[in-house]
């Protein structure tokens, strides 16, 4: 799975019913997992640009804006991840697993 369709699924799950059951340490894994790809797929977009390849305005990746979707797709997850992540250590202040 590359970047892109992580960071999409990411975020597709987080509007699903099922994902306010999930537990806080996967949230959390999810949330560093989004971030560690986004950092790389950025990377990725800026050795691009620095390229200035002419070839590379033409490109699916550019005629697409599939860096302007996966920026969605991580905000949302992203905020979707926090909030759940923040809810459940309210819930729970202590810190114990509510499994």
């Amino acid at each position: 799975m590359n970047r892109y369709t992580y960071m999409k699924s990411v975020a597709l799950e987080c509007k699903e019913p099922t994902f306010s059951t999930l537990q806080l340490q996967i949230l959390k894994v999810k949330l560093d997992l989004i971030d560690n790809n986004w950092q790389k797929f950025e990377a990725t977009h800026e050795r691009m640009a620095e390229s200035k390849s002419e070839a590379l305005l033409e490109h699916d990746y550019i005629k697409k804006g599939t860096y302007d979707q996966c920026l969605r797709y991580y905000a949302d997850a992203q905020g979707s991840l926090i909030i759940q992540i923040e809810e459940k250590e309210k819930a729970n202040p202590l810190g114990f697993s509510t499994c």
